[in-house]
């Protein structure tokens, strides 16, 4: 009698996983903004010497909101002088996709960009120092802390 061969079949199984964590990425350049002197008879607004160019990017964010926000960390501050110019004397505007148009306010974010999802977005801010005569001749400086947070 013939003797006949049965195939065998074995399976296995290999369980896969993938993580993948949100992440942002925030570019801000140039590294420092100025603001020229002019005379407030013939320039209420004084533009900053160079547009900013923010580049931020989402991933991993799915149907979750993200959020850009500018926060300035104090009032315009003449170290000589001690004299101060307040931080909501600045503005900015846009026209860059999911970029707002906004104003600088200490120690409170104001947002600048905000969306739904992942992005990969681009934004030029003009910024502007409202002129007075009645700011005191001197030097003055800040720092503002951009943040993009995601999920939000």
């Amino acid at each position: 009698m013939p003797i006949s061969s049965m195939a065998v079949v074995k399976n296995a199984t290999l369980p896969v996983n993938a993580t993948v964590d949100a992440s942002a990425n925030l570019t801000v350049t140039p590294n420092a903004i100025n603001f020229p002197d002019a005379d407030p008879d013939t320039v209420s607004s004084i533009p900053a010497d160079s547009p900013l160019t923010v580049k931020l990017k989402v991933t991993g964010n799915a149907n979750n909101g993200w959020q850009l926000t500018a926060t300035a960390n104090s009032d315009l501050l003449d170290p000589g002088s001690g004299t101060t110019i307040s931080a909501s004397n600045i503005s900015w505007t846009t026209t860059s996709g999911s970029f707002i148009n906004g104003q600088l306010v200490v120690n409170s974010p104001q947002i600048v960009a905000s969306g739904q999802g992942n992005a990969n977005s681009t934004g030029v801010l003009s910024f502007f120092l409202a002129n007075s005569w009645d700011y005191t001749p001197g030097t003055y400086n800040t720092t503002v802390t951009f943040t993009l947070t995601a999920p939000v």
